[in-house]
């Protein structure tokens, strides 16, 4: 719901929207849910209760930061 209420505040549409984050629970799953993208950085060192599987929609995992460039076609 607040990614929503951002996105409406400035006037984004969640189709325009990436969220780059370590949680499936506060970024990842949040994002998908109002329809926009998302890329997760995979991190081990994530609490328990933040391991959870993710829906089927348009995200992809990565390890290192440098993985994002291609996701975003600028390598």
């Amino acid at each position: 719901k607040q990614y929503q209420e951002i996105l409406s505040r400035l006037r984004i549409s969640p189709q325009h929207f990436l969220m780059v984050g370590n949680s499936y629970k506060s970024d990842i799953i949040p994002v998908l849910e109002i329809g926009a993208q998302a890329i997760h950085t995979k991190d081990d060192s994530v609490w328990e209760w933040e391991k959870r599987a993710c829906p089927d929609n348009f995200f992809h995992e990565i390890t290192q930061l440098s993985e994002m460039l291609p996701l975003l076609g600028l390598r």
